[in-house]
């Protein structure tokens, strides 16, 4: 594999917008399918590469977007896209870092996210070293609503595995999406919503960047045996 390219897994539960949030890093809207219903969209792990939000300036990088767990076809269903996410996954042989996106408007820590950090750290080595947390949707202007849920998150993290100061980022993957708006003319032209999102969203995305290109390791992949994966067990909340 290219070794002059970051490889990064978009990882999380139907619904909270990983397709949404691959489209923002590869700068087009139509690069990955965005589904609206209670099943995901992505029936399979599949991979593409770009250069970073569009720029041609910009590192490259490959983005691997991932089927939805917690998907209302059962248990049965999630074993298959666990098998093969991980199958596609060993494929690249390393990954620069894995993006565990959750539901910024919901942000509870719930046993189905538990379970999920649990899964994938039984799979990949160090998975905790090569991951960060996107909290996507994140609409709030109040900086201490971020710095509470981070010191929230943290603080559970490390409770549950025992993993201390895991990344985290709050980011709108919805801010560049363009809307049309009616004219008194009939016509009706495109603007772009939520400036000042956008704006906490970049910076959010070039911390990211910093973390991204200053990690000195990476997470190999290559050796993981797809039918030694655990079974993934549903638990309620």
């Amino acid at each position: 594999m290219d070794q002059n390219i970051y490889n990064i897994v978009v990882l999380g539960n139907t619904g909270v917008g990983k397709s949404s949030l691959l489209n923002m890093l590869a700068g087009s809207q139509g690069a990955f399918i965005v589904g609206d219903r209670a099943f995901s969209e992505t029936q399979l792990t599949i991979y593409k590469e770009f250069r970073l939000m569009g720029k041609p300036d910009s590192i490259r990088v490959r983005l691997v977007d991932t089927q939805g767990l917690s998907d209302s076809g059962g248990d049965t269903k999630d074993m298959q896209h666990i098998k093969n996410m991980v199958e596609r996954i060993r494929e690249l042989e390393t990954i620069d870092l894995f993006l565990l996106c959750l539901d910024g408007m919901n942000p509870r820590f719930t046993a189905y996210v538990q379970s999920t950090i649990s899964l994938f750290s039984d799979i990949f080595p160090d998975f905790l070293h090569h991951t960060v947390l996107v909290f996507n949707k994140w609409i709030s202007p109040n900086w201490i609503d971020k710095f509470s849920l981070k010191n929230q998150y943290q603080e559970l993290v490390r409770n549950h595995f025992s993993f201390s100061n895991i990344p985290c980022f709050f980011i709108d993957s919805f801010f560049n999406l363009k809307m049309l708006r009616d004219n008194d003319d009939g016509t009706q032209t495109e603007r772009y919503l939520h400036h000042s999102i956008q704006e906490r969203t970049q910076t959010e995305i070039n911390d990211l960047i910093t973390h991204l290109t200053l990690k000195s390791n990476k997470c190999s992949v290559k050796k993981i045996i797809p039918q030694n994966t655990v079974t993934f067990q549903r638990q309620q909340e």
